[in-house]
């Protein structure tokens, strides 16, 4: 209670103070100058290499205590992020570690100035000499506040007597900066950081320049180099903000999946013990070993996501340091101060952006439990149960359990082999699907031809592409910013250069066409008339979009924003529904890439670029189901015929087949292709158009468009309400 009142009387001084000052002070926060360790105002201030900094005395005293019983110890852990800190001398005593820190002059800076705008400022000289005079003089080029008896000495010694010097109340109403003292060279004596190297990254002085980078080639004064780096500021703290916001919310994820990770568990034991009821002699057996099991995945689960929750804390809290420490460094602090720490928050912003979004893809819905639904125990299983219980008791083989057909979420393993690799949510009581053997054909190579046209000045990026009604072909170039038109033949036709870049294409009605625009946020709707093609309307989506598809009057829109999402909107931009969750409340999408309708525009088939996966949900919201096969790397386009799902698979160099029920069917096209992007079919079914898109293509792949033809099945012209009479014929 006594440290609370401490900290609530030392916020409330400097509040006050810093009201006195007539300088903006307010976005320095006392959290920004205060030792995390001993939560006093910074004192000599070391930084570690994740940002963090602390008073010497404390970072010294927590190194000594938490390397006592390390053998050999060579780093220590950051008191905050916990982040690996090793040490500069590891063959010294850990009593000397801090002292090879490097010390944080911006913020000792800072806290000078801050001090010296904030209240009387007492004489350093006479303090010195243990004396209190209050200070009425500035010295800048010492960094001292002096009295009126000590500014005559300093006036009249030689070696200072050139000095310039400002009143303290006129110094109280100046920047931060104006104050903030040259920083010396470390390596050399009486010289001042002046010099900044480009190629070494390095703050450097005269001395520095001429012995050891005579040979650089980018060697600038601190002003401009400064002044080239700070255009970068804004984009970083942009940047840092949005890892902040990013890792908050897989962090709020992570919570929640801990809190329901329990009552999943919970909900599982309930129906074990039910079933146990029913079926008494089989489930003494069952009971025991799935518990068990159960148990073994809680405890792993639980681990995983707490790891993972306690992670993006630790991001958080150096991301939000790195926010604060560029915010205040480009505002307050020198150009030497900038240079220091930009390119440390630089590194730092690539490695966490990186691992967040390596949190971000391992969906946190394919645990083992996650799932509150049971999966029935396998005929197998239960009947040599049932047969080893059947002398002990006639009434166990009477009782036959009828549990409804579940599809768990993530790879399930209860008993035997039984190994799901779908996503799955509650559907109707039917049987499981399986892999569908035998029932895909491969397509063949039918023709090809080149999209770039004599107009593009670069290597043509296709990302969208539809056949028309009448066989034409309307391909998406996003570098070049065109819509470009073929004929039935293949042969260029016309094109249309668009205010920003297009990313995919639908078609919406014969001879209307729906181009999205990420940039614009928007959907731009085209008359395509033979060769002329026009705008007829657009219609804003609130948020970047990227994939498009069209049915029976509705078109969805696959939307990357806070949270990712699926858009269900008419074309004239009212929006039916937002798809972005399922009924348990958790995100259905992590970057929702292309989007399908399926035949009568009742369910959609997405992929995500982050997850890696094919997920297919009801325009209702409803989850069906979610596909990561090992055989598809990168999904990218998506189409629907019938009851087959065709995606691309840009990794993995394929094409590969789907029944709408989330069967695996296998590979349509295994060869010939080089990252394939964009799949669509003609109206028949029987044509297959494949764009290729990858950094590392060939030029002369990157702008080639391949068709081949399907040997199609009878069966592909079912929907999924006539699924089941396929699978009786079969």
């Amino acid at each position: 209670m006594e440290e609370e009142e401490d900290s609530r009387k030392m916020s409330a001084t400097y509040v006050r103070s810093t009201k006195e000052s007539t300088v903006d002070l307010s976005d320095i926060t006392e959290e920004f100058l205060t030792c995390p360790i001993c939560t006093e105002e910074f004192a000599d201030p070391r930084m570690l290499p994740c940002l963090h900094s602390f008073c010497h005395h404390c970072i010294s005293d927590y190194i000594v205590e938490n390397t006592r019983e390390v053998k050999s110890a060579k780093s220590f852990a950051c008191p905050v992020c916990q982040a690996n800190a090793d040490a500069v001398n590891p063959t010294n005593s850990v009593q000397t570690w801090a002292d090879d820190l490097p010390v944080n002059n911006f913020i000792f800076g800072l806290i000078d100035a801050i001090q010296l705008r904030t209240g009387e400022r007492q004489c350093d000289p006479c303090k010195k000499m243990d004396k209190s005079n209050m200070a009425t003089i500035w010295c800048h080029q010492c960094g001292e506040a002096m009295c009126d008896s000590c500014t005559g000495l300093h006036n009249s010694m030689k070696y200072s007597t050139g000095h310039i010097t400002s009143d303290i109340d006129e110094v109280k109403q100046t920047p931060v900066k104006t104050t903030q003292l040259r920083l010396q060279c470390p390596k050399h004596e009486a010289k001042f950081l002046d010099y900044y190297c480009s190629d070494h990254g390095e703050v450097l002085c005269t001395s520095c320049v001429t012995s050891n980078h005579r040979d650089c080639k980018s060697v600038q004064f601190v002003s401009e180099a400064a002044a080239t780096l700070k255009h970068d500021g804004k984009y970083i703290l942009d940047n840092l903000s949005k890892i902040t916001e990013w890792s908050v919310r897989v962090m709020e994820n992570r919570k929640q999946c801990l809190k329901d990770i329990q009552g999943a568990a919970d909900s599982v034991k309930d129906q074990i013990k039910s079933i146990r009821n029913r079926v008494n002699a089989i489930l003494d057996v069952q009971e025991k070993k799935m518990i068990a099991e159960l148990k073994q995945h809680e405890v792993e689960e639980a681990e995983q996501f707490e790891k993972e929750k306690n992670r993006c804390k630790e991001i958080i809290s150096i991301t939000r340091n790195a926010n604060a420490l560029l915010k205040n460094s480009l505002k307050h602090g020198t150009d030497t101060d900038v240079l220091s720490c930009m390119a440390k928050i630089k590194s730092a912003t690539r490695k966490h952006e990186k691992e967040v979004r390596d949190l971000s893809r391992g969906s946190p819905k394919k645990g083992k439990i996650y799932s509150s639904q049971l999966l029935p125990i396998p005929s197998s299983r239960m009947k040599e149960d049932s047969d080893r219980t059947q002398e002990t008791s006639s009434e166990s083989t009477n009782c036959s359990p009828q549990p409804t057909a579940y599809r768990l979420s993530g790879t399930t393993r209860i008993s035997g082999d039984i190994s799901a690799r779908v996503n799955y949510t509650p559907i109707s009581p039917g049987k499981l699907p399986a892999v569908r053997k035998g029932a895909i054909k491969r397509a063949l190579p039918d023709t090809t031809f080149v999209a770039r046209t004599p107009n593009d000045r670069d290597n043509a990026c296709l990302t969208g592409a539809t056949f028309l009604s009448d066989g034409k072909i309307v391909l998406v170039d996003q570098v070049h910013r065109k819509i470009k038109l073929y004929d039935d033949m293949q042969r260029w036709v016309s094109e249309k250069v668009l205010s920003a870049r297009p990313y995919d294409i639908t078609e919406i009605a014969p001879f209307e066409i729906a181009v999205t625009i990420p940039k614009e946020k928007r959907v731009l709707i085209l008359y395509v008339r033979n060769p002329e093609i026009s705008v007829s309307s657009s219609f804003q989506t609130g948020s970047k979009c990227w994939g498009i598809s069209s049915s029976q009057g509705t078109i969805a829109v696959s939307c990357y924003t806070a949270p990712p999402c699926v858009k269900l909107m008419t074309r004239d931009g009212r929006e039916i529904k937002t798809i972005n969750a399922d009924h348990y409340g958790h995100q259905l999408f992590f970057f929702p890439e292309y989007v399908a309708f399926d035949k009568i525009g009742e369910t959609l088939y997405v992929t995500d670029r982050y997850k890696k996966s094919v997920i297919s949900v009801t325009v209702r919201g409803e989850k069906r189901w979610e596909l990561k096969p090992h055989s598809l790397k990168a999904p990218r386009g998506i189409t629907v015929h019938g009851t087959r799902v065709y995606i691309a698979g840009s990794r993995s160099h394929n094409i590969c087949a789907i029944t709408t029920m989330g069967e695996m069917l296998g590979d349509v096209i295994k060869q010939n292709l080089s990252s394939p992007h964009k799949v669509c079919l003609n109206s028949q079914g029987d044509t297959m158009l494949v764009t290729q898109h990858a950094v590392t293509l060939i030029p002369v792949e990157k702008n080639t468009v391949k068709l081949f033809k399907l040997q199609t099945d009878w069966r592909e012209n079912f929907t999924d309400t006539d699924s089941k009479f396929s699978d009786l014929v079969e």
